[in-house]
């Protein structure tokens, strides 16, 4: 449409700022809607757990007391798959929080999701799966591989007295350096030549 006069212009502007501020609301919106979401992943049976913010940083770590039985090693390994498969998962929720985009303007959508799954890929399959119970068998974890098999934590039997901690290794005598003696006292100052 040919603005002929300068009404026409008005009303051309007005729908051109009409829809320019629709679309910043709706951005607005996706925003607050992206900047919403979170993933929770768990791993060893719920041991261990863990919370990544729509950034993909981890907003919360939570360690149940059965990773005291677990080698550094396994935990470790077990947190950092629960990150990238938390961190995987945030291309799918994002999709779903620019579907009022999509709508509107699908390549700017698409754009984003495309962006969210190429910072965070789909874990390799050795990294999703747990560990096999055999592995864990050797530590007292395999309970945790099925909840369904947790077994209650006994308690100390009666009359039961843990072993006294043992005491620290002796140090040893550290050599310490003889004070030096100023004999120039009265030379402070002076020429050393």
């Amino acid at each position: 449409m040919l603005a002929n006069t300068p009404d026409d212009v008005g009303r051309v502007v007005d729908q051109w700022s009409t829809r320019v501020a629709e679309r910043a609301q709706r951005f607005k919106e996706t925003q607050r809607a992206v900047s919403a979401i979170s993933v929770t992943e768990s791993a060893a049976g719920g041991a261990i757990r863990v919370t990544v913010n729509s950034s993909g940083n981890l907003s919360d770590i939570a360690l149940s007391d059965d990773t005291q039985r677990m080698s550094p090693a396994t935990v470790a390994k077990q947190l950092m798959s629960c990150v990238q498969r938390a961190q995987a998962k945030l291309a799918g929720r994002v999709q779903e929080a620019m579907a009022q985009v999509a709508a509107h303007d699908p390549a700017s959508a698409a754009a984003v999701v495309d962006r969210y799954q190429q910072r965070f890929p789909e874990p390799a399959e050795d990294q999703i799966a747990p560990p096999p119970t055999q592995q864990n068998a050797g530590f007292g974890m395999s309970h945790l591989d099925d909840e369904s098999a947790r077994a209650p934590r006994r308690a100390p039997a009666v009359g039961y007295t843990p072993p006294p901690a043992a005491s620290p290794p002796p140090q040893a005598a550290v050599p310490r350096r003889a004070p030096v003696r100023d004999v120039d006292d009265d030379d402070f100052g002076a020429s050393p030549w």
